[in-house]
């Protein structure tokens, strides 16, 4: 499994992509991927964005494509089977880390305090 930094390569920034529809979606990363930033996050905050992460692997399979805003095991699924390369969490909580602990991909958990990168730990 490969993980966050050997996806991320030398970028620096991990821009997000949040859209109503795919075709917006592919169209934003293809100016991102021509800008030479070749890992984007797909925040699961639309009924489309799963489409949108698919979409996105087939127009630019050398893009590293992670799924954001991921809160539980049904978005969890949700990302995996949208072709995810990784995920990425607002927050932690016991559930969630249970969850991400049986995933097979790379996790960058969101914690905003010392008990939250403990409980990531």
């Amino acid at each position: 499994m490969s993980n966050i930094s050997t996806l991320m390569g030398t970028q620096k920034l991990l821009p997000i992509i949040q859209v109503e529809n795919e075709q917006d979606g592919v169209s934003i990363a293809q100016a991102m991927y021509a800008a030479n930033l070749t890992t984007v996050e797909v925040v699961l905050r639309s009924a489309r964005s799963p489409h949108t992460i698919t979409a996105i692997k087939e127009v630019l399979p050398e893009m590293q494509v992670c799924a954001g805003t991921v809160l539980d095991k049904a978005s969890l699924q949700t990302a995996i089977h949208a072709g995810a390369d990784f995920i990425v969490t607002p927050t932690v909580s016991e559930r969630l880390l249970t969850e991400l602990a049986q995933c097979s991909l790379p996790v960058l958990p969101g914690v905003a305090s010392v008990s939250d990168v403990l409980l990531a730990k």
